[in-house]
């Protein structure tokens, strides 16, 4: 597995929309820092297997992965991912795990141990699925759910 650390100073990668559509596969992703998307900020088309998205933090939304809204056209699918310890920072936004703004698609992954204001595992004001996945909220200082779903947003699940 490669390691790509951001040293706790800067975002770790960013998709832009100009460059996707972007595979990434086999990778930890971890101590990113940024205004959104600490790890992962994606604004175009994105795919993401068998990696791992870790201990990112953010002073904005998806202190794990970011995904942009419609506007942008962005699209994430994960696969075989786990997405863990990422933390939201001080300011009312949320996806401690995810925040998804755009189209979302899991399977067979975990989300776990994430915080935020709003959706400590994922913040969802898109489209999203999830198939065959654990989306889990057991943070001992934070009470959010682990799903935090705005009004405008569409959530399924596949068996």
């Amino acid at each position: 597995t490669a390691v790509l650390d951001g040293g706790g100073q800067q975002g770790v990668i960013w998709v832009k929309m100009h460059v996707s559509p972007v595979s990434l596969q086999g990778l930890q992703i971890t101590n990113g820092r940024a205004g959104n998307g600490g790890g992962i900020r994606n604004d175009g088309t994105l795919t993401i297997s068998d990696s791992e998205v870790d201990h990112c933090h953010v002073n904005g939304q998806g202190a794990g992965i970011y995904i942009a809204g419609a506007g942008w056209g962005a699209t994430l699918t994960i696969i075989n991912t786990e997405i863990h310890d990422n933390a939201q920072g001080p300011v009312n936004d949320g996806g401690g795990g995810i925040c998804n703004l755009g189209a979302l698609n899991v399977s067979c992954s975990k989300i776990y141990q994430n915080a935020a204001t709003n959706g400590g595992g994922i913040l969802n004001g898109g489209i999203m699925t999830i198939a065959n996945s654990e989306i889990v909220h057991k943070h001992p200082a934070r009470v959010e759910p682990a799903i935090f779903r705005s009004r405008d947003s569409t959530f399924g699940s596949e068996d």
